[in-house]
């Protein structure tokens, strides 16, 4: 039995532990999966407010202060008809809270988000939508993650239904820097 050690890497057992290498993946948190789907929703959201996706939050306590979080989110979106020549779709956000205070990390500043112009009032649209962010929390408190929604023009839209698609991720991992 043996242990090699690549160059440039150290074994420190004196707390009973490895030390990973930078760039190493810590560890890895998920929301539910519902069988082989993602978490799925039948709530409509229809405020121009932004406000919490069903099912769409994780904690994560980070082993090191220097570690960065990767966080991935992939949505399905379903806005329904409306009147003619409107925009339509959905504004998503990734919202990180530590100790009570909530920070946007990924706020869409443009206020489009996933959006489109119809001519039609009968028109209805579909589609997925990843948002990826790298957060530097500097903690080793517990980090609350979220994604939140708000509707582009006050319609409805459907996030992650159970009817039109397999559901929705959200994911965080530790990095080591």
């Amino acid at each position: 039995n043996k242990i090699i050690v690549p160059s440039g890497q150290t074994i420190d057992a004196s707390a009973g532990t490895l030390v990973p290498s930078a760039g190493a993946v810590i560890q890895f948190v998920h929301t539910a999966k519902v069988g082989n789907k993602g978490y799925t929703s039948d709530t409509a959201y229809g405020s121009t407010s932004y406000t919490d996706i069903d099912g769409e939050t994780i904690n994560i306590t980070p082993k090191f202060a220097s570690s960065k979080i990767y966080i991935t989110t992939t949505n399905h979106i379903y806005t329904t008809e409306t009147s003619d020549n409107s925009w339509r779709g959905a504004r998503l956000k990734i919202v990180q809270t530590i100790s009570g205070t909530a920070t946007d990390i990924s706020d869409d500043e443009t206020g489009y988000g996933e959006s489109f112009l119809l001519e039609g009032n009968i028109d209805r649209w579909m589609t997925y939508v990843t948002r990826q962010v790298v957060d530097s929390p500097n903690t080793t408190s517990q980090v609350n993650y979220k994604v939140q929604v708000s509707s582009r023009d006050g319609n409805n839209v459907y996030i992650n239904r159970n009817s039109y698609g397999s559901g929705g991720y959200l994911i965080a991992m530790e990095i080591k820097a």
